[in-house]
């Protein structure tokens, strides 16, 4: 029990000093969780790689460092394109800043290693992109009182079926 105790209490003590740090320099401090194919096995230690961003950083940002830190101490050669970073069980995005995502600092990110060159990845990529364009020109063509065009979802995971609906009719 005494084990456990102490864990607990160096990743408290952990966490504080990340929002000290965030506080006193503008510096984001990430535990990262790295997936088998890039950790191989299990770390023995049991120390979690960390890295450092500044608070204004994007996803981008952060894979960059998380680049940096996997080729530096475990000598993987890939870069930020590579890697899919999960923080809270969402998907970071490159675009946006990391703090208007839920990333907090002391918190841990989720690092996968992906193949870029996958074309099943890039053809998902492009439908989704696609799906988000013509729900956005959908919504436009709807008045402010809500009449009109209104474009809503239906069923869970990837595959979504979208209804339109003019003047409540389906």
């Amino acid at each position: 029990m005494l084990v456990c105790d102490r864990i607990l209490q160096k990743r408290a003590l952990d966490r504080l000093k990340a929002k000290e740090d965030f506080q006193t320099a503008g510096k984001i401090q990430l535990k990262l969780k790295l997936a088998r194919s890039l950790s191989g096995e299990k770390s023995t230690t049991g120390a979690s790689p960390t890295v450092e961003v500044d608070k204004s950083a994007d996803g981008s940002a952060l894979a960059e460092a998380i680049a940096e830190v996997v080729r530096a101490s475990l000598g993987d050669r890939c870069g930020p394109a590579d890697l899919r970073l999960i923080c809270n069980g969402k998907v970071l995005e490159s675009e946006r800043p990391l703090l208007d995502q839920g990333v907090r600092p002391g918190g841990a990110v989720m690092v996968v290693k992906i193949d870029s060159r996958n074309e099943s990845l890039q053809v998902v990529s492009d439908q989704r992109k696609y799906l988000e364009s013509v729900k956005s020109d959908a919504e436009l063509l709807g008045d402010d009182e809500g009449r009109g065009l209104s474009v809503a979802g239906e069923g869970g995971g990837e595959q979504r079926t979208w209804y339109c609906s003019c003047n409540g009719t389906r």
